[in-house]
């Protein structure tokens, strides 16, 4: 079995067929975030942008936030506010779907506890810029990011499997396929760029990315692996394919722009393999579904 793999001179020919302007434009698009209540100006303080301010009332208990979203007309809407408290205080508004419980006030429970429910609960429009604009909030977007594009390649490749398209056990991955995936993949890899802050024109952005993590793009260690899929994923490893290799580019950006460095082969191996573990749990019965109703 064979899977077909974008040469560098093709990453950069699908670069040409997304509108990376378009993104880099989403990234900017302008918002506010009012925080009220008393724990305000603590929160004010972690989050450390010039798009979050304090409202005037500060004597509540806990915390209240508004997302304020810029429309053409230069007007604001207030999107639903969000209530959040913390274990063993006293709170407002208990028991409503908006109120949020933190283990306390703590800037790690401000990252891994309110963002990512903040970030859930925005329009898709104004993530990026969120994560763009506040920092303590880029690992929860950038996770999600991730996971959601990693869902999207894998059940692509497996509504390819399943219409019979491509013949799965002899070619589990071919070039219609990996056009799809790659592409979904290079978006994927310029938001995470714009939300940890990258300036300059989309396609020089995309170039240091690509220059910089072109053996995860290839998604060699998935070629290496694709023989073991078969046990794992019964008659469509293209889909554990689809689903690690993702996961792979994903880390392999993240790594580089938080750090400034490549992950190592033993580390694309580990997370390779961490990934079609997980995908096994997350896809593999989504895909059982699908093909039980095929079978009716």
């Amino acid at each position: 079995m064979a899977t077909v793999l974008p040469s560098m001179k093709t990453l950069f020919s699908l670069l040409k067929e997304i509108n990376l302007e378009h993104i880099r434009q989403g990234s900017n698009e302008p918002f506010e975030i009012v925080l009220t209540g008393s724990k305000a100006t603590l929160v004010t303080e972690m989050l450390q942008s010039n798009r979050v301010r304090l409202g005037t009332d500060t004597q509540q208990p806990g915390l209240k936030i508004s997302v304020l979203r810029s429309q053409p007309q230069k007007t604001f809407i207030q999107e639903e506010a969000l209530m959040v408290s913390a274990l063993g205080e006293a709170t407002f508004l208990p028991n409503t779907a908006n109120h949020i419980v933190l283990t306390n006030w703590s800037e790690e429970s401000i990252k891994n506890e309110l963002l990512p429910i903040l970030i859930g609960k925005m329009p898709e429009t104004l993530q990026l810029s969120l994560a763009r604009y506040i920092p303590l909030a880029r690992d929860s977007y950038n996770k999600q990011l991730i996971d959601e594009t990693a869902k999207a390649n894998a059940l692509y490749a497996a509504s390819t499997a399943f219409a019979g398209v491509i013949p799965v056990l002899n070619v589990p991955l071919n070039v219609a396929d990996m056009v799809v995936l790659t592409k979904n993949q290079l978006v994927m890899a310029y938001k995470m760029a714009l939300a940890s802050g990258k300036t300059g024109t989309p396609n020089s952005v995309m170039t240091e990315i690509i220059g910089v993590l072109g053996s995860a793009f290839l998604m060699r260690q998935a070629a290496r692996s694709l023989i073991g899929l078969i046990p794992a994923w019964g008659a469509i490893p293209k889909v554990g394919v689809a689903y690690a290799g993702t996961i792979l580019v994903g880390k392999g950006v993240n790594v580089w722009l938080t750090d400034g460095q490549r992950l190592t082969e033993r580390e694309l191996k580990k997370v390779y393999n961490e990934a079609l573990e997980r995908g096994k749990r997350v896809i593999k019965p989504k895909l059982e579904e699908k093909e039980g109703e095929n079978k009716e």
